[in-house]
């Protein structure tokens, strides 16, 4: 993601700014400048994880902007003190201001922003309750509403009626086709209308059944004869929003729990209370345990935000991590979707608590100590935390994207920082390049490390006082020996961060066996979900699955694929014949000849099995041979065998009842022309070859280079026209001498 001019974290860079900070930094935007020239407290450690003990009376900003950098060297980070105003306003795409302490001070900001058509977004926690408020503009173009897929059907047959042309959908095996009133559909492939499918050629639906849809008259376009596929066209959406002061009295407020569906309206008056209390007294909220300031806010509050006020007003001087990490993603969200036009904004106010944690009784001991916990004694109470969060002892089960963000939470919270707790992580991956963009404990150093031990060791700098052991076990049957009855005993609850069914499947069964509690959760790009299991109380994790994933038959995704599911199961399937399966015939019979030769005779191809035996068995010699054993993969795959599928079954086949052969689901396949001046092709080719090496232990050369210039046929392979060599590297010179 881009933005035009960058993004800027207005005012504070406490806990939630740099939540914020952090996940845009992470999704790559082109610039991001944060503000906060105040100094670093030892409260600000309780959430603020990119400070350290040594930034102590350091300014926030400064301290934490290195850190910031490098979790993503191409974005351009920068700590400034710079006032926004008429002229510098003008510099970002988006202003963001969090830990706000003027209500007069933030519409102030929000008019400027307004007034110069940048995005403005303002959020704020107050202990277990958080306000976000959004305000893109007069007005504000959506690209994509929903940011999913374009929806397509396949045709099945057109009719003409009195009002149009009705469309019945090959829906295949779903219970109807995707597509309803309003929506805005092309054409392609629709034989015998060619002009239908003209580009820029748009049909609004007009009406919709389970089966068909109806669109304008198409008939004066030709006659249908064959298939065709209808693909749904994105409408942009033209939104308008209103700035903070236009909206305060009649806010639209999202609605985050219909559980607490009167919750939003009463926060927004409460939330504005609080911060005219901090303009009146100097920025300052009430102070844990001020009983007094805290009557007095509640007193001037409407009768019906009373209860939930009593609640809120006494924790609002805290900032808890978990609550950070909630609204952090939620803002970062937003200024994606302004980055994007992806995704539709929130509509405009949104408020989000967690007033259902909070104890049956008021906690006493919630004076401030000047310590990293502050905020979590002043809303759970001293005893109360050292009790339920210091000494508890998790097990947290992956180390990935969520993992790291457990991890991080847990440590800020205080979470096993108590004599005898320990913090459990296992992982069975290394890092990965591909890890870094969204598992912000890693960095470019860490690229081959394992996970759970590199990421308990940033979770200690980030808290010393934590008790945390990492593993590098796969948890399942193999490993039940080191975690026994008596490991087991020591747990207090498991936290799931895994990425496979079957190993959330093992683990449930394992938290039911020794009763403990289970948090699973997932992620799948932009959705989530959590499910909270307690054992004999709630439904468990493998009460309820998933719907199987589909199987698709053999001759669909050989011959007739029609879903892009088709075509990467295909892919894999020549992956693990080509370099796993014909290699592991070739060890076999290296290992045990004999009892090789007679499994053969329970393998119905034993025919081709034994002929790939034998052409595996010689293999390359060096890497050029892989070259040409790729060249002739592309030939057999995307030539050969389609025009062997079109001699049995040409594009005008006709079946026994009088239909087209190639009537959907099926799609007449074109065989592919090898052209050495396609770059799709010429990546195959050495992807394909490169594989292959690997599989003979021969050198990968990912050095190549595509030129029509002659060379050593030694050192290059033909391809059509072009060839393929190795590049030379330059010899390093050391002190005048080339060695």
């Amino acid at each position: 993601f881009q933005a035009e001019d960058g993004i800027r974290d207005a005012q504070e860079s406490r806990g939630l700014g740099i939540e914020i900070a952090k996940n845009v930094a992470l999704a790559g935007v082109h610039s991001l400048t944060i503000q906060d020239p105040a100094p670093v407290s030892p409260v600000d450690l309780g959430t603020q994880f990119f400070l350290e003990h040594t930034d102590l009376g350091k300014p926030r900003a400064a301290a934490c902007a290195q850190r910031l950098r490098e979790l993503n060297s191409t974005v351009d980070v920068k700590a400034s003190d710079e006032p926004l105003d008429e002229t510098t306003i003008q510099n970002y795409q988006v202003v963001v201001s969090t830990n706000n302490c003027s209500w007069s001070g933030l519409l102030a900001l929000s008019e400027l922003c307004h007034g110069h058509g940048v995005a403005f977004i303002a959020a704020d926690l107050r202990g277990l309750a958080s306000m976000v408020f959004v305000d893109l503009g007069d007005s504000y173009t959506v690209r994509d509403v929903d940011g999913q897929p374009p929806k397509q059907c396949m045709v099945a047959c057109m009719e003409t009626e009195p009002n149009g042309s009705r469309i019945t959908c090959a829906a295949d095996d779903e219970p109807r086709h995707p597509f309803y009133t309003g929506d805005v559909i092309r054409f392609v492939e629709v034989g015998g209308m060619p002009s239908l499918c003209s580009p820029g050629q748009e049909y609004k639906i007009k009406d919709d059944d389970k089966n068909s849809i109806l669109i304008q008259d198409v008939s004066d376009q030709g006659a249908h004869t064959r298939g065709g596929y209808m693909i749904e066209v994105k409408q942009p959406a033209q939104l308008s929003y209103r700035s903070m002061a236009a909206t305060a009295s009649d806010p639209r407020l999202v609605c985050t729990d219909m559980g607490k569906f009167s919750h939003p309206g009463k926060l927004h008056t409460i939330f504005q209370a609080l911060y005219t209390w901090q303009e009146e007294h100097g920025g300052a909220l009430p102070a844990a345990g001020d009983t007094a300031a805290v009557g007095e806010l509640v007193s001037g509050l409407p009768p019906e935000c009373a209860e939930i006020g009593s609640k809120l007003v006494p924790i609002a001087i805290a900032e808890i991590s978990p609550m950070a990490s909630v609204i952090g993603g939620i803002v970062a969200q937003e200024i994606l979707k302004v980055c994007t036009g992806k995704f539709t904004p929130l509509d405009q106010w949104l408020y989000f608590d967690a007033l259902e944690c909070l104890p049956d009784s008021v906690p006493e001991d919630v004076h401030a100590q000047g310590t990293r916990y502050d905020g979590m004694v002043s809303i759970f109470g001293r005893e109360r935390f050292d009790k339920a969060f210091r000494s508890l002892s998790p097990f947290v089960v992956g180390a990935g994207a969520l993992g790291c963000e457990i991890l991080k939470n847990l440590g800020m919270m205080g979470v096993a920082t108590a004599q005898g707790s320990m913090l459990h992580v296992t992982d069975m991956d290394t890092i990965e390049v591909s890890n870094l963009n969204r598992q912000f404990l890693f960095r470019p150093k860490d690229v081959g490390a394992p996970k759970s031990g590199t990421a308990a060791s940033k979770a200690r700098e980030m808290n010393p006082d934590l008790n945390i052991k990492e593993y590098t076990d796969c948890m399942g049957v193999a490993s039940e020996g080191s975690f026994d009855k008596n490991w087991w005993g020591g747990i207090d609850m498991v936290i799931n961060a895994l990425d496979n069914v079957e190993a959330r499947l093992y683990m449930d069964q394992r938290c039911l066996h020794y009763s403990k509690p289970l948090l699973e959760e997932g992620t799948r790009g932009t959705q989530g979900n959590v499910q909270v299991v307690v054992p004999f109380k709630t439904e468990s994790y493998g009460s309820s699955r998933d719907p199987p994933e589909k199987s698709f038959l053999v001759c669909t995704v050989k011959f007739y694929p029609y879903k892009i599911e088709h075509t990467i199961h295909w892919a894999r399937d020549n992956f693990e014949g080509n370099f796993s399966n014909e290699p592991n015939d070739v060890n076999a019979v290296i290992k045990d000849r004999e009892a090789f030769i007679a499994s053969l005779s329970q393998i119905p191809n034993k025919v081709h099995v034994a002929r790939q035996l034998c052409v595996n068995a010689v293999g390359p010699r060096n890497f050029f041979e892989c070259i040409e054993w790729a060249r002739l993969k592309f030939e057999q795959l995307f030539c050969n065998d389609i025009q062997q599928l079109l001699h049995a079954h040409p594009p005008e086949a006709i079946t026994a009842t009088g239909a087209h052969f190639w009537s959907p689901p099926k799609r007449c396949p074109e065989p592919l022309r090898f052209s050495s001046e396609d770059g799709g092709h010429l990546d195959f080719i050495v992807s394909t070859a490169n594989l292959r090496a690997q599989v003979y232990g021969i050198e990968v050369s990912t050095c190549l280079l595509y030129t029509s210039d002659a060379a050593d046929e030694e050192d290059s392979v033909d391809l059509g026209g072009r060839r393929i060599i190795k590049k030379k590297k330059k010899k390093k010179e050391v002190g005048g001498s080339k060695k």
